[in-house]
This record gives structure tokens, sequence and C-alpha cells, in this order.
């Protein structure tokens, strides 16, 4: 009895009852940087669904490109209007702190930044409670946003 008891103990501690992420993003002229934090087990967990089952058998360079493919995947971001032109990755640091998989990226845009789409449905799939917090500077102001499975997409403008 006592075994159970650890192993639902142990059980229960890897489960958390809210799926959030956090992120903060700077958008320049022509640039977005956007840093962000995943739960580890979350993010795993929606990597692996996205990968059929495959990536956990992914190591050091292969497990950080199904990382950043993924990432890319789920958060995109737009420069014009009706999603003319899309930010492309032009650099992207991943780290894991044991808890959580933290993405420092820089998205690059081939037309000035005077209006903003952010499509950030990361995990959403299968957490749908899955909340993507972020706070972002763009055009002089600073604005607080929550992208989630039922309005992932959010628009600034000046």
């Amino acid at each position: 009895m006592l075994v159970w008891t650890k192993l639902a103990f142990v059980v229960l501690l890897r489960l958390h009852s809210i799926h959030i992420s956090y992120a903060k993003a700077e958008v320049s002229e022509s640039q977005v940087h956007f840093k962000v934090s995943y739960y580890k087990d979350d993010f795993r967990q929606s990597l692996d669904a996205w990968y059929s089952g495959k990536s956990t058998s992914l190591e050091g360079d292969a497990l950080r490109n199904a990382e950043v493919a993924y990432f890319t995947n789920f958060l995109r971001m737009w420069s014009g209007p009706e999603f003319t032109h899309q930010l492309t990755l032009s650099t992207c640091h991943v780290t894991d702190d044991g808890s959580s998989v933290l993405f420092d990226a820089t998205f690059a845009s081939d037309t000035p930044i005077a209006m903003l789409t952010i499509d950030h449905r990361a995990i959403c799939k299968e957490y749908p409670d899955q909340m993507n917090i972020f706070t972002i500077r763009i055009f002089g102001a600073e604005h607080n946003v929550i992208a989630n499975a039922s309005k992932p997409t959010t628009t600034l403008t000046r």
C-alpha cells in the first residue's frame, strides 16, 4: 500500500492544473524579439503529438531542430494586412532549465511593421485550456495579450 501511495503522490506532482506560457516581445521597425517560456512537460507532450510519438527518441541537435520547427509552426506573425507578409525566424536560442523550455527568438519582416498579427496557438491542441500570455512593446506602448484555443490570434496597429 505504501508503494502505491508514493507512486500516486509522484504522479500528482508531475501533473498541474494550469497550462500557460509566458512571453515578452519587443517590436522594432522590421523585427520582433520574442522570449517565451513553456512548461516543459506540456511542451514535450505537444511536441511528441506533433511528431506522431517520435520526438521522445530525439536528442541533441535533432531535438532542438524539432523544438524550433514546432515553435515556428505554432507561433507565427505577419506584418501586413490579411496575412500578406509573414515574418521569418532569423535567430533562435532554445534552453531547458529543468521545468521549462525557453525560446529566445528574433523574427524579421520584409516590410516595415505598421501592423502586426500574432498567431500563438502552441500547446492549445493538447490542452484546450492553454493560455499563451505575453506582454508586447509595440508602437511606443505596452500591451498584454492572452492567446488561447478560442482566440489564438491578435492584431496590433498604430
